[in-house]
């Protein structure tokens, strides 16, 4: 079954997001701008999938229903959220997640548009295997690429109405279900070539964020890190699924969108902040930041104290950290 809404009031926007998705609390940071949605709902087999675009900035208050687990696939925009207590940057290339009783507290960018995909925790196993997963943000590792890739094709089974939805819905749960126990603190380690690969990402993260505001070339980056440019790249396409150059670009506007969402960016002018992130304000940059953002850098000043603001790529440099073994442990796992 599919429905589909557009609307310009927030109220009737609310009103069909909470029957799609469960209980929320919702409200408009910007009223003065107009409002504008889209929302798509497709259901199948006790599976839905909720496509949202948008055009305003909102503050997000939700609680997970028992019963569900639902997986956000951010498509364009951000939202900065915090689930539980802890900090979590949804931006596309990575998804979010949310389990029965989570606390979810957040602000989205002037424009979003992404993929709720609401999943039966009953299908994924006894709930209780499901009680100590502590990560959120799925953003690093060829496991969380393989399942992103698995929840599109589900959602694209969804839309078309493919008779192998339930097939696909499967493929998604056995995604799942790996990240979930590879989560598991209790498990080993994937390999020790994927620990090595993720410590070199931790490593060009945390220097990238300390010479942000300096010109960058990849080649500076290998050197940094006494690595050919060929293993860097590799490193980065297997854990993170994109270059080293779009890590850096990635965060020199995380580092941007904080300082213009921070009390001294009103007393400095925009060509300083960007010389901050080593960026230059052209038209191109503004360009580049909205199509990542959402929203462009006079949007995201004009937000300037509404909420906390979103994390820094120095807080972020060590998001690949879900977990780090015992020198034991990595020689266990070569033997």
């Amino acid at each position: 079954m599919i429905t589909t809404w557009t609307t310009r009031h927030f109220e009737e926007w609310d009103f069909h997001l909470s029957q799609a998705i469960g209980h929320h609390r919702s409200s408009l940071l910007t009223p003065e701008v107009p409002f504008l949605s889209r929302m798509t709902v497709w259901q199948d087999e006790g599976i839905s999938a909720v496509a949202i675009e948008g055009e305003s900035c909102l503050h997000l208050h939700r609680w997970q229903p028992p019963g569900q687990l639902l997986l956000w696939l951010p498509r364009r925009g951000w939202v900065d959220d915090r689930i539980n207590g802890q900090p979590v940057l949804a931006e596309p290339g990575s998804a979010m997640l949310c389990l029965p009783g989570d606390e979810l507290v957040g602000n989205t960018t002037a424009s979003l548009q992404g993929v709720s995909i609401l999943f039966p925790i009953e299908a994924l196993g006894p709930p209780c295997r499901w009680q100590g997963v502590s990560r959120r943000h799925l953003a690093h590792g060829s496991e969380v690429m393989a399942l992103v890739e698995a929840a599109e094709l589900l959602v694209a089974a969804l839309a078309s109405e493919a008779p192998d939805t339930g097939w696909q819905a499967g493929v998604l749960a056995e995604h799942l279900l790996f990240w979930r126990d590879l989560s598991d603190q209790s498990l080993p380690e994937r390999t020790l070539g994927g620990v090595e690969r993720r410590r070199q990402i931790r490593r060009a993260q945390e220097w990238i964020a300390a010479h942000l505001h300096e010109p960058l070339r990849v080649n500076d980056l290998a050197e940094a890190l006494h690595l050919s440019t060929r293993s860097l790249q590799y490193c980065f396409r297997q854990e993170v699924g994109h270059s080293p150059l779009e890590e850096i670009r990635r965060l020199r506007f995380r580092r941007l969108r904080r300082l213009l969402q921070t009390a001294p960016a009103l007393e400095e002018g925009m060509e300083a902040l960007y010389r901050q992130c080593g960026l230059s304000a052209t038209a191109s940059s503004r360009r580049q930041y909205r199509q990542w953002c959402g929203e462009t850098p006079e949007q995201s000043r004009s937000l300037a104290g509404m909420g906390p603001p979103p994390p820094d790529s120095a807080d972020l440099a060590g998001t690949t950290r879900e977990r780090r073994e015992t020198p034991r442990q990595a020689g266990s796992r070569g033997r």
